[in-house]
């Protein structure tokens, strides 16, 4: 089934986004101060990226309009809690740390808006 245009580009931004969280971790993790330990880092970029395979999956594999609600929702839903998590990290932070926290809260914020868009539309 293809993916129905409405949420294409969202699923192209959550590729993107697991995508440069896997391959950048260690260095995203130093920037916003959440750790500097390489393992943890890789690990968390691994997180990230399987959690967003398996939410571009629900959206792929979704065939009836409810199950696509569904995963439009928990991508809305996701983007929401990680920007929370971003904003309150960068609230505890300074400086270049509190900048680069920030700038990923909000870019989160905006795939959640977006999420949120395509919802009503359906």
């Amino acid at each position: 089934m293809p993916v129905d245009r409405e949420v294409a580009p969202l699923v192209v931004g959550r590729a993107a986004f697991g995508t440069v969280a896997f391959v950048a971790a260690g260095p995203l993790c130093r920037w916003t101060g959440i750790t500097s330990n390489g393992f943890i880092a890789r690990a968390l970029g691994t997180a990230i990226l399987a959690a967003d395979a398996a939410l571009i999956g629900a959206v792929v594999f979704s065939d009836e309009r409810p199950d696509l609600r569904r995963a439009v929702a928990a991508n809305a839903a996701t983007d929401v809690v990680g920007a929370a998590v971003l904003l309150g990290l960068a609230n505890r932070r300074r400086g270049t740390q509190r900048v680069v926290a920030t700038l990923a809260g909000v870019s989160l914020i905006g795939g959640a808006a977006g999420w949120l868009r395509a919802m009503t539309s359906m």
